[in-house]
């Protein structure tokens, strides 16, 4: 319990960060997006896999929980930050708990790949020239095909620059790499099961690895 009030402290605290995240993104003046040769040496430092937990926060009669499995992601050269999501965790986002079937599908799904852009910024430049942050644009959304017993699911998950959860918390898609660690978080759009979106409700992800 400790851990997850700590886990959402830091999506609360980074979701109020986002506000001056945001504003950047449409700075004519670009104060924080760092030079091609600044950002070229970030991302050659970064390169490599991380391995770490994948955590998602989900809504359960109004009280907020999460879970967690090992998972991972990379970073390359070319900006790309690609995750190995572990979908069966939106099985927690299912609205009617009576859905046992699609639960279990979900369930039974393993990891897929979800690739997003990195855009890197200097905005904790001036207070640690050794924390780097990145914006994090969605460069895909996942389409797969589950089942359990007679029944098959046509899933759709569309990622965000922000999202709002848990009583209109924004969640901003961006991350942090600090001392080796790199984070990420990850909200949802939409989801939609068989072209309808009333089954599941949207859920943040946050990625953690070194």
């Amino acid at each position: 319990m400790k851990s997850l009030r700590l886990l959402f402290m830091v999506l609360v605290g980074c979701a109020l960060t986002a506000t001056s995240f945001t504003s950047c993104i449409n700075d004519d003046e670009d104060n924080t997006t760092l030079t091609k040769e600044e950002a070229a040496r970030r991302l050659g430092i970064m390169q490599g896999s991380y391995y770490g937990k994948h955590y998602v926060f989900y809504n359960n009669d109004t009280e907020i929980k999460s879970d967690s499995v090992m998972s991972s992601f990379t970073i390359t050269t070319d900006s790309l930050f690609t995750v190995d999501l572990p979908v069966s965790m939106l099985s927690h986002a299912v609205k009617d708990k009576n859905e046992t079937d699609l639960i279990e599908a979900l369930k039974a799904e393993g990891t897929k790949k979800v690739y997003f852009k990195m855009l890197l910024n200097d905005i904790y430049g001036k207070t640690d020239p050794n924390v780097y942050a990145y914006y994090l644009y969605p460069a895909s959304y996942l389409n797969f095909t589950c089942s359990h017993g007679e029944k098959t699911y046509e899933i759709e998950v569309k990622f965000t620059m922000s999202g709002y959860y848990f009583n209109a918390l924004n969640v901003t898609s961006y991350g942090l790499y600090s001392k080796g660690k790199a984070t990420g978080y990850l909200p949802i759009g939409s989801i939609t099961v068989n072209s309808s979106n009333y089954m599941i409700t949207p859920v943040p992800f946050f990625v953690t690895g070194e």
